[in-house]
């Protein structure tokens, strides 16, 4: 888990330096756990061409095994 938790802390801050390029001169306030925890859970829901885009653009293939796997956990 701990790759997962090294990408879910990469995407947060991709996400906070894009906005800060983007949103000059303002105040910046989002949480990035709500943000990749429902990007996970729609993931989770994805098939075939989204899954493969959601799969290139959030993690690589090796994270969102571990979430698959993850998610079948009982």
């Amino acid at each position: 888990m701990e790759a997962l938790s090294v990408a879910n802390t990469g995407f947060a801050l991709d996400l906070f330096m894009h906005e800060c390029k983007t949103q000059t001169n303002t105040n910046i306030l989002f949480s990035p756990w709500s943000i990749s925890t429902t990007l996970a859970t729609v993931y989770l829901g994805a098939k075939g061409n989204t899954a493969d885009q959601m799969a290139e653009v959030s993690w690589d293939c090796r994270e969102c095994q571990l979430l698959r796997n993850a998610a079948t956990i009982e």
